[in-house]
């Protein structure tokens, strides 16, 4: 499934909950980059007021990675949360 982008950008706040979601915990954070962490695999996100989706689409792929996931699957899984948000 792919995501159909009718916005550029999405809240970092947003992307942090989903990540928490995953159980991954804030280790610490460098400047305006902040490290989370899950068992021995480290994800590191800018913190910005807004993520650009080209961005999103990189922690897609590095969390598919992590959880051996399809980044598919992961993308559905984070689209599925934003509804629930609403």
């Amino acid at each position: 499934m792919k995501i159909i982008w009718t916005l550029n950008t999405i809240k970092f706040k947003i992307i942090e909950n989903f990540i928490y979601l995953l159980w991954y915990i804030k280790k610490s954070q460098e400047g305006s980059h902040v490290k989370y962490v899950l068992n021995w695999k480290i994800l590191i996100i800018p913190k910005h007021k807004e993520i650009a989706r080209w961005t999103l689409n990189n922690i897609f792929k590095i969390l598919s990675f992590h959880l051996w996931k399809d980044k598919d699957f992961i993308q559905e899984q984070f689209l599925n949360y934003i509804k629930k948000k609403k």
